[in-house]
């Protein structure tokens, strides 16, 4: 053997002492990486806690126009499992046109139902605006014409009107949804 060979292993002394750092450094290395591990998978369960308790209180807003025995009736309805709230409404006629209630947007249809004909109307209007809370399974009734006479008078007016309606809502934790003439479902706005 050589000398440097020797010489190697003269300076590998395993002591008892070294022994027990080097084993406490290795165990040290190995409980940080179980813990980044383990923060992990926290910040990761987290998350899933977090979707499901915003899915536990989803909002979920329709419009339903509906024409029955009783007349015609638009209605938004909440079909989610959590309140929503509203944050803007906006009604628009001919593009230009703004209404940030719906009865404001209503009275100007019967308004110019009136303007082409002197016949009377059944009519009940609700003012939807913002602030206002749709609690779930429940709905706003925003108009109920009554009458065959009207509500062919009343559909017919907005048949001929170029209008639109865009409603802003959230959830209790703040995640926000459009619902607009242009869509047949909610979209997501922010989070």
């Amino acid at each position: 053997m050589s000398e440097a060979a020797e010489d190697t292993k003269k300076k590998i002394n395993w002591s008892p002492e070294k022994v027990m750092s080097s084993s406490a450094l290795l165990i040290s290395v190995v409980s940080v990486i179980a813990l980044f591990y383990q923060l992990h998978l926290a910040r990761e369960e987290n998350e899933l806690i977090r979707k499901q308790q915003s899915a536990s209180v989803l909002p979920h807003l329709s419009m339903l126009p509906t024409l029955g025995p009783d007349g015609y009736t638009m209605d938004f309805v909440n079909q989610g499992v959590g309140p929503a709230f509203i944050k803007e409404v906006e009604f628009r006629v001919g593009g230009s046109t703004k209404f940030l209630r719906s009865d404001f947007f209503i009275n100007h249809i019967v308004n110019k139902i009136y303007e082409s004909d002197s016949v009377s109307i059944s009519i009940g209007t609700y003012s939807m605006m913002e602030g206002d809370v749709i609690p779930a399974n429940n709905s706003i009734n925003i108009v109920r014409v009554r009458g065959e006479a009207g509500v062919d008078m009343f559909r017919h007016q907005l048949d001929v009107l170029d209008w639109s309606y865009a409603i802003i809502y959230e959830d209790v934790y703040g995640t926000r949804w459009r619902l607009g003439s242009e869509n047949r479902f909610p979209v997501l706005v922010s989070e």
